[in-house]
């Protein structure tokens, strides 16, 4: 008989002291805040003093701060909400749904606290060892938790071999986590920041190596000639600067439909927001081929007919259809976010004194200055970015060297 069955203890026998209980609740709730905090900062609120150039950035951004393309705090947060749960059965002194209920709390409780310590491990050494940066909220959340996990260790710890046995499960939850991080690296969606403004570039698309240490924002039309002639130095770009960089397309259309900040049509952008809808689509049903199809929308001096165009995308997001694909209006409201950000940007640009007209192409630049309009020639471009991602290095070099 294992010993989680071995006692039938009495209902009381178990149940936490009203002190003991008040305390394990604190920690764990506090912690599990600080993860809530976390979390919703990293969908693009920001989180205090952890703007792009600073190490908590730097942590909160890196493909450490996913399992699976799953947030970190999301899966902390589970553990911290499954932990006060099980407080709040044993500190009722007539939980016994069936013999050994208790025991089977406690041994749950206690492979938790064993991977709050293993996470708080790991995780403090992914900081100092591979990023070389910290996070102060990362280590307020891990000092909380290893304190609770202490203390749920040394409160509800069953026997020795059922004890050995939840901290040995505890560890291995924390190694597959490991594994799958290792194994399985997240992309590198890093917060681009111009003059304040946070541009969460994961949720855009992502042409180039998602991996790739810096990341440009480029907010377009495709029936923009300017946006059309930057699409081709980008791409001379990614051939100069192999494995540097990659860019976060926002499609901002030139057409009132979708683009309420322009009052009149002008024949040359007409249909730019069946383009920019087309894309998505193919975005959101077919990621690995978004990439070959906004190339295939950029290629000649005018995008291709709209039904060639439509006809393309129905291919790429088969067996479903575009329609369907599109039928949550979620394509419009990502443009209209797309619009305001660029007019956003160019108004930070112009209160900073920088001589910026309106439209696209608006590009932020790895070391957070903005391009607005092209460059006259692939080399002016060329040289411009070579300088930014030089620029960028060098904050990357101080960020580590603090």
């Amino acid at each position: 008989m294992s010993e989680l069955q071995a006692d039938n203890p009495r209902p009381s026998e178990y149940a936490l002291g009203g002190g003991v209980f008040a305390v394990l609740m604190v920690l764990a709730l506090g912690a599990m805040g600080l993860c809530g905090y976390l979390l919703w900062g990293s969908r693009g609120a920001g989180v205090a003093g952890c703007g792009e150039g600073s190490g908590c950035g730097t942590v909160l951004t890196s493909p450490w701060s996913k399992w699976l393309g799953i947030p970190v705090a999301l899966l902390a947060m589970l553990v911290y909400a499954d932990i006060v749960a099980g407080l709040l059965l044993l500190r009722r002194a007539d939980f016994a749904p069936f013999p050994g209920a208790q025991r089977l709390v406690r041994f749950w409780l206690v492979m938790l606290a064993a991977a709050l310590l293993a996470a708080a491990g790991w995780f403090t050494w992914v900081q100092a060892g591979v990023l070389h940066a910290f996070c102060p909220w990362c280590l307020a959340t891990h000092s909380t938790g290893a304190v609770l996990a202490l203390l749920l260790i040394g409160t509800l710890a069953p026997g020795p071999r059922s004890g050995l046995g939840a901290g040995a499960a505890g560890v291995a939850l924390v190694a597959v986590l490991a594994v799958g991080q290792v194994l399985r690296p997240a992309p590198t969606y890093r917060i681009v920041d111009f003059a304040g403004i946070h541009i969460e570039a994961g949720r855009y698309p992502i042409v180039g190596d998602p991996h790739a240490p810096y990341l440009l924002v480029e907010l377009f039309d495709y029936t923009c000639p300017n946006c059309r002639v930057l699409h081709h130095y980008l791409k001379e770009a990614q051939a100069r600067f192999p494995g540097e960089f990659a860019t976060a397309l926002g499609t901002v259309p030139l057409e009132p439909p979708c683009n309420p900040i322009i009052a009149d049509t002008d024949p040359i952008h007409a249909h730019g927001c069946e383009y920019a809808r087309l894309a998505l689509a193919v975005w959101r049903a077919a990621p690995g081929k978004f990439a070959a199809y906004d190339d295939w929308l950029n290629t000649g001096e005018a995008p291709p007919p709209v039904a060639a165009a439509q006809a393309r995308a129905a291919e790429l997001v088969a067996p479903r259809t575009v329609a369907e694909v599109l039928s949550d209006g979620w394509a419009d409201a990502f443009i209209r976010q797309n619009v305001q950000l660029n007019e956003l940007l160019r108004q930070r640009a112009r209160q900073r004194g920088v001589l910026v007209g309106d439209g696209v192409p608006t590009l932020v630049l790895p070391d957070g200055t903005l391009m607005a309009g092209r460059p006259a020639t692939a080399k002016e471009f060329l040289d411009s970015l070579g300088r930014a991602l030089k620029r960028a290095r060098a904050m990357a070099s101080t960020r580590k060297a603090k």
